[in-house]
């Protein structure tokens, strides 16, 4: 977890780690590796999975398994991971709506198992835990925290 005061430069060093700002002063250091040019950031992107505060911005298909299945390999593996996963998230039963038409809670909990699926070794989140109440624990609840815990090396969720 990124933790910080208002102000302090969390959402600048996650903009700089997913390469929408470039460092115009100072310097990126990841694992000891001083990264001067965006295809070095680019090698290391290549592990973290990204969820925007706002999960609809990673949304481009028509419905619910259409989104789960965009960018992944076509087989029955995949196929079957993405109907545990739905189902362990509590979206098997909006496979086929528009992912627009979903609760901001479905959206947020949507947005997280598209990222766990190209099953990647660091997440980085903003505000997930932001949504709450009855709406959250309908739409996954503290079992989509423990399950994103399990699936990666780390979850790094920015408040």
């Amino acid at each position: 977890m990124i933790l910080g005061a208002n102000g302090s430069g969390k959402s600048t060093l996650m903009n700089l780690l997913m390469g929408e700002y470039i460092a115009y002063r100072g310097k990126l250091t990841i694992s000891g590796h001083t990264l001067k040019s965006r295809q070095q950031l680019q090698q290391y992107q290549t592990g973290i999975g990204y969820l925007p505060q706002d999960p609809t911005t990673l949304f481009v298909k028509d419905n619910v398994l259409d989104e789960l299945r965009y960018g992944l390999p076509e087989s029955s593996d995949s196929e079957q991971t993405i109907l545990t996963g739905s189902k362990s998230f509590k979206l098997d039963s909006v496979l086929g709506q528009n992912p627009f038409d979903l609760s901001g809670g479905q959206q947020q909990v949507l947005g997280l198992l598209k990222v766990l699926l190209k099953k990647t070794a660091n997440i980085i989140s903003r505000r997930t835990h932001q949504r709450s109440g009855y709406e959250s624990k309908r739409a996954g609840g503290p079992s989509v925290a423990r399950t994103t815990q399990s699936q990666c090396d780390n979850y790094y969720d920015h408040p």
